[in-house]
């Protein structure tokens, strides 16, 4: 990995840092072939070889992934491409992606060298590398193979991928640090509004993304100049009193997880409520809170979901778990590793 490249932070805290018209691009704006009511991080981490990775745009990934598990793809020696002879592809891809990374300062340096840096003309600049379609994954060569013309994967097509791929990320890096010269970019932007659409499409009728699709409704409503966005009211779960027995329980278990001690698998209802007397003694009581850690259990995997968590607990949830914690420096990392 390049020296000087430094990954973008994803996850809760990017909506808190940085304006959601941004955020919901960067965090939900990558697209899923096939799935009609669901989105991704715009990009995605790929891992290979020693503990190597790269990014690639989530939307080429998936395809691509589609493409080699249905076996349509090959060597330039006509050799069936499959997991076991990808790596020098991911290699070259790995290669541009950080040399486009490293070398964008300097394009766009010299790009805009006639300006005198103007800040909003440099803003410009990297707006425009962000909404700039370029080659992914998917990115192959054609050979003959009998009586058909099949795909071949060429290294130096996967570089060049990679290296657009470096340039865009990097500009992405720049908006996300510097959010406040972009927004109003990103509001004008038609692409930028019809992913918006897109998103709000997606999400409608949707509990799990009751929050975003509000916001979404209302980010679009203020673009478009409709302040009466169909009626739609912002999800109550957003407005509950932050010391209800819900939020004390997200906190137990999120301390437990933090801490890997996921005590409340395993031990007596008497137990965890023993416990929880270091959380609440009377309002909320033990008992009551106990009970809500038994409704997160019955959600498994998905309490580790964004979109869950809003939806369940408001925009705030995080803020609230954290002030509950008797962890909170351990619970902060946690959920930074969780891109929650």
């Amino acid at each position: 990995m390049n020296n000087n490249f430094i990954e973008i932070n994803t996850g809760f805290n990017l909506f808190d840092d940085v304006p959601f018209e941004i955020a919901i691009i960067f965090e939900r704006g990558g697209i899923i072939p096939g799935e009609v009511d669901n989105s991704t991080h715009l990009f995605t981490k790929v891992g290979f070889g020693n503990n190597q990775s790269f990014f690639a745009e989530s939307y080429g990934y998936y395809l691509f992934r589609e493409y080699l598990e249905q076996g349509g793809l090959f060597t330039e020696k006509l050799q069936p491409i499959t997991i076991n002879n990808i790596q020098p592809y991911y290699e070259a891809y790995a290669n541009g992606f950080y040399k486009g990374y490293s070398e964008y300062n300097a394009q766009v340096e010299h790009s805009t060298a006639l300006f005198n840096k103007d800040t909003q003309i440099i803003a410009n600049r990297v707006f425009k590398t962000v909404t700039t379609s370029i080659p992914n994954m998917t990115s192959t060569g054609g050979k003959r193979k009998g009586d058909r013309i099949v795909k071949t994967l060429k290294k130096s097509l996967w570089e060049e991928a990679g290296r657009k791929t470096g340039e865009k990320y990097k500009a992405w890096y720049f908006i996300i640090n510097n959010p406040k010269l972009f927004t109003g970019l990103f509001r004008q932007d038609k692409q930028m509004i019809a992913r918006y659409k897109l998103l709000l499409k997606m999400y409608k009728n949707q509990d799990i993304y009751a929050g975003l699709y509000f916001k979404l409704n209302k980010l679009i409503g203020e673009i478009e100049g409709n302040k009466d966005i169909q009626g739609i009211k912002e999800p109550e779960t957003g407005k509950e009193n932050n010391y209800t027995a819900k939020y004390y329980a997200l906190a137990y278990f999120f301390d437990c997880e933090a801490t890997n001690n996921r005590k409340y698998e395993n031990q007596t209802q008497a137990k965890t409520e023993s416990d929880l007397y270091q959380y609440s003694e009377k309002d909320p009581k033990p008992n009551t809170i106990r009970k809500e850690v038994d409704n997160i259990k019955v959600k498994g995997d998905k309490i580790f979901n964004i979109d869950t968590l809003i939806n369940l607990y408001g925009n705030d949830w995080r803020e609230k778990v954290i002030e509950l914690s008797k962890y909170p420096e351990k619970v902060k990392t946690f959920l930074q590793n969780k891109r929650l």
